[in-house]
């Protein structure tokens, strides 16, 4: 027997992850600069969610920070699995 979620169980839709509204919400319009940076970050850091840690990164220096940010992640990680 399979369980149907009834209308009143079903969170409200903003309350799903950006990744999934990203999916199918019709793309990148339907999420704010935070939730985009939030999906590429993937993890928060020190109980903060990745959403509250992209919300900080823009905060401070804006988008070319965060993309400063991600682009040293990206290095760091690259560097950990890729050196010999």
């Amino acid at each position: 027997m399979k369980y149907h979620l009834t209308l009143k169980e079903l969170p409200p839709p903003d309350s799903r992850p950006p990744r999934e509204r990203l999916i199918k919400q019709g793309g990148a319009e339907s999420l704010a600069t935070a939730e985009l940076l939030a999906i590429i970050l993937r993890t928060g850091y020190k109980g903060r969610t990745a959403i509250q840690v992209a919300e900080q990164l823009l905060s401070v220096g804006g988008v070319k920070a965060a993309l400063c940010a991600i682009w040293l992640r990206l290095m760091l990680v690259s560097y950990l699995l890729f050196r010999v």
